[in-house]
């Protein structure tokens, strides 16, 4: 997050990857969600890798390339080349991510994930989606973690409030209580993810403890912020029966009105391709997706233990 001066004032500027409408899975109704890069945890399972880093990334879809070659003149880094295939091929080593290649690229093969944009500008962005809100939808900040950037969402919510929309943040719950201190008085839903009841464990999948963020979520809880639990369910990682009872447990341990119950998460595999255009590795090529019968197992397991749940859709 940055300022700049325009016309004598100070500008909140935030880092985005993506403004994606008509959304009907970030929080109720038709959203927008906005995604900021940034993101304190490395979740092997990501399917937004784009949002993990706040440095800009170049990102190659082989497939759109057409192997004309106007991008490899654009380059000041001499980091393009064309392969046997006369397929565009990036040389990360020489790449400074500068996106001087992305406008030639016609196809759109080549793009540069990370682009600022203004606190207004982004509020202008969610009145395309207005009309279809109705009583129920509004925007959602989502990422990477959105609260990185707390003061730019803070500022694009309060745009938001004062023109009545609803407002939703979707985050890992790993965050300074100063951050959360700037978000939640414009805040009307957090969506809140809970990975793995075990600290180990959650560091194995994470790259951090899970200890701050289940601190967060018992204080979140405590201060009345409306609250769902989402569980991206990953085979073989955080969907065995003790994790499952533990994580209902602690949601019910809560007890709070305001505490909404657990979204699962199903894993699914729609973000592998985006670690290939990046140039990195995708750690779960091998995981499959679970069936929808384990699914629906685990969420009336956690309903046994007296813990609203639902499977996203």
């Amino acid at each position: 997050m940055s300022t700049v001066d325009r016309a004598g004032d100070r500008e909140m500027m935030g880092e985005v990857t993506n403004v994606q409408f008509y959304n009907v899975h970030d929080g109720p109704g038709v959203r927008t969600v906005v995604f900021l890069k940034g993101c304190p945890l490395e979740c092997a399972w990501c399917s937004n890798p784009e949002a993990m880093h706040t440095k800009r990334r170049m990102g190659l879809l082989r497939d759109l390339c057409t192997g004309c070659g106007k991008c490899l003149d654009a380059c000041p880094e001499v980091a393009l080349s064309l392969d046997a295939e006369e397929t565009i091929e990036i040389d990360r080593e020489k790449c400074s991510d500068c996106g001087e290649c992305v406008p030639v690229c016609l196809p759109g093969a080549l793009t540069l994930h990370g682009r600022q944009m203004s606190a207004e500008e982004v509020f202008e962005e969610f009145q395309k989606d207005k009309m279809f809100f109705g009583s129920e939808g509004g925007v959602t900040f989502s990422g990477g973690e959105a609260l990185v950037q707390a003061d730019f969402v803070a500022r694009v919510f309060e745009l938001c409030k004062r023109d009545g929309l609803h407002t939703c943040l979707e985050t890992t719950g790993c965050a300074s209580k100063r951050a959360w201190a700037q978000v939640l008085p414009f805040t009307d839903l957090i969506l809140f993810d809970l990975k793995h009841m075990d600290s180990d464990k959650h560091r194995e999948g994470t790259g951090v403890t899970n200890a701050l963020i289940l601190d967060n979520a018992r204080w979140l809880a405590a201060t009345g912020a409306r609250l769902r639990f989402r569980v991206p369910l990953i085979p073989g990682y955080n969907d065995d029966p003790q994790n499952i009872a533990e994580l209902a447990d602690f949601v019910r341990s809560l007890d709070a009105e305001n505490v909404e119950g657990i979204e699962l998460m199903p894993y699914h595999r729609m973000g592998t391709g985006k670690y290939d255009s990046l140039g990195w590795e995708y750690a779960l090529k091998d995981l499959e997706a679970p069936s929808e019968e384990h699914v629906a197992a685990v969420r009336d397991a956690i309903r046994e233990r007296g813990v609203a749940c639902s499977i996203s859709r």
